[in-house]
């Protein structure tokens, strides 16, 4: 996978959107390991160009 730098913001934004679309579409079509992959190069794409983490801070939601 191609890392942000030297991306323009667009092509940035327009490559996350593809991989969330992706990503869903895996999932719809049962291919969760696929889907796992994707949301993780989300994340990683999201972490080297926004410094965001996904990962351990993101607390679950309680139902109930």
């Amino acid at each position: 996978m191609e890392g942000s730098e030297g991306m323009s913001e667009r092509d940035l934004s327009k490559r996350m959107k593809q991989l969330e679309k992706d990503m869903l579409e895996a999932a719809r079509n049962l291919e969760f390991e696929k889907a796992a992959r994707l949301r993780d190069q989300l994340a990683i794409l999201k972490e080297q160009a926004f410094g965001a983490s996904g990962g351990a801070e993101v607390l679950p939601l309680l139902r109930g």
